[in-house]
């Protein structure tokens, strides 16, 4: 069982809240048509708002994994300076986080987020049929 830190568990609380937010305002952009004799309106998306969509899901994700491993680097570089030297290692941690490797774990977060769809995917074409 993972049990997630609350600073980290908030941070993907508001990642995917604001995640609804926009994808519901980017969906209600459509256009609605209300053809003779239907109960209920047609919706439709232009081309243009369902890549708009697909990217902003994407970008999302990648925020959500960014803040995963923001919270990996953090866990073991504090456990690395707290076993080789004295100090504050969560300061340290978070000043080596965001001088030097901000870079690397959003790198990282992007090929996890990749493999996590690709994951996503096989694992629903790998149902078998009965």
């Amino acid at each position: 069982m993972v049990i997630l830190p609350l600073t980290q568990a908030i941070l993907i609380f508001g990642a995917f809240a604001a995640l609804v937010a926009g994808a519901g305002y980017l969906y209600s952009t459509g256009d609605i048509t209300l053809p003779d004799n239907l109960a209920f309106p047609v919706y439709s998306l232009p081309v243009t708002q369902i890549v708009l969509l697909a990217v902003y899901l994407a970008a999302c994700l990648w925020v959500i994994f960014f803040f995963n491993g923001c919270n990996h680097f953090m866990l073991s570089s504090a456990v690395a300076i707290w076993y080789f030297k004295s100090g504050s290692p969560c300061c340290e941690s978070l000043w080596r986080l965001f001088r030097y490797h901000s870079g690397s774990v959003a790198f990282t977060s992007l090929i996890n987020g990749v493999f996590f769809l690709i994951r996503l995917i096989a694992n629903i074409f790998s149902f078998d049929v009965k």
